[in-house]
């Protein structure tokens, strides 16, 4: 890893979600039913919350810390 350690986890459940997309903050939720299961993205309207193509960076945070 070169001094870059990475975290795997079995993140099953679901949480509150902050997506950046196309300069854009979108506040939301996640949910997984299991580690078989992709994870989904949903806004606070309900709809799913479209990824771009691609690569994406997961910042996984302490439930109460702050995103400003």
């Amino acid at each position: 890893m070169l001094g870059n350690p990475a975290k795997y986890t079995h993140t099953v459940g679901t949480g509150k979600a902050v997506v950046f997309r196309n300069g854009r903050r979108i506040d939301g939720t996640w949910s997984r039913a299991s580690v078989n299961d992709g994870t989904s993205f949903t806004g606070a309207s309900g709809q799913p919350i479209p990824l771009s193509p691609g690569g994406a960076w997961i910042v996984l945070v302490a439930t109460n810390a702050p995103l400003t």
